[in-house]
């Protein structure tokens, strides 16, 4: 083990300078207050020896370990937040937890409305109703890949948030114009070529939901509606499905990404 040895040295030679110690103390004639003195400094003096050798361990540890430690990202941060929120939320459908020492639940269509419904006043912080997340011009993109309703090969969708504002006699949600535009080269022998529908909807912050509908109901070619839910503290990556508009059957899934346009 390292540093064993110098260790070990150390209390060898300590051990001698006792006998020494005593030897003499021994040929001048005993005396039993004196040696135990002496006895009790040697015993101070090997245990501060002894300290002084851990703490240089320690401080040696901590170097290296300095050296190879990354420092946590925001993203790794984001992530520990969301898997806090989940383990804090244990609320019915529709419903969130307020979190904090003595949780309740609310109704989502309760956050964010101007009015603290919670004790810790969660649902009106500032960073729950953030509505950076849909202002004009955030651009998401992903890759749908269709499992129902419509046979079609995996594609590329850029959703683009054209519009948004709140109402004062709604405010738990944002109300969005969007512009949907999706990769149809499947159809066409020519390059990338993309067809763009006008879509309408909404973003609910205690839900974190992502609502859009085409404005008119043949535009998308089928009658569906798009939902991406984003977790909680992160505003750039969100997980989406492509339902029916009648029966929310889902047609379809997707990972969207933000993206700098």
């Amino acid at each position: 083990r390292p540093g064993a040895a110098d260790q070990c040295g150390t209390q060898t030679a300590m051990k001698w300078i006792f006998v020494l110690l005593l030897g003499v103390g021994l040929s001048a004639g005993f005396d039993r207050e004196a040696a135990k003195d002496k006895l009790t400094d040697y015993r101070v003096l090997n245990q501060n020896l002894h300290l002084d050798k851990l703490e240089e361990d320690f401080e040696h540890l901590e170097e290296e370990y300095n050296k190879i430690d990354e420092p946590v990202s925001n993203e790794t941060l984001r992530h520990l937040l969301f898997r806090i929120r989940r383990l804090e939320d244990d609320c019915p459908k529709r419903h969130v937890s307020c979190g904090g020492d003595h949780p309740i639940c609310i109704h989502e269509i309760k956050v964010c409305d101007g009015i603290e419904d919670c004790k810790n006043g969660r649902d009106e912080h500032e960073k729950v109703c953030d509505d950076s997340i849909v202002s004009p011009g955030s651009t998401f993109i992903g890759l749908v890949h269709w499992t129902a309703c419509k046979v079609r090969p995996d594609h590329e969708v850029i959703i683009s948030i054209t519009d948004s504002k709140h109402e004062d006699f709604f405010k738990p949600r944002a109300w969005l114009r969007a512009t949907i535009s999706r990769d149809d080269s499947h159809l066409h022998e020519d390059d990338s070529v993309f067809t763009s529908y006008n879509a309408k909807g909404y973003f609910s912050f205690g839900a974190r939901l992502l609502v859009l509908a085409p404005v008119n109901d043949t535009d998308a070619g089928i009658p569906i509606a798009i939902s991406c839910r984003f977790n909680y503290g992160n505003n750039d990556h969100g997980n989406c499905k492509v339902r029916m508009a009648a029966s929310l059957q889902v047609c379809a899934s997707f990972k969207v990404d933000r993206r700098e346009m």
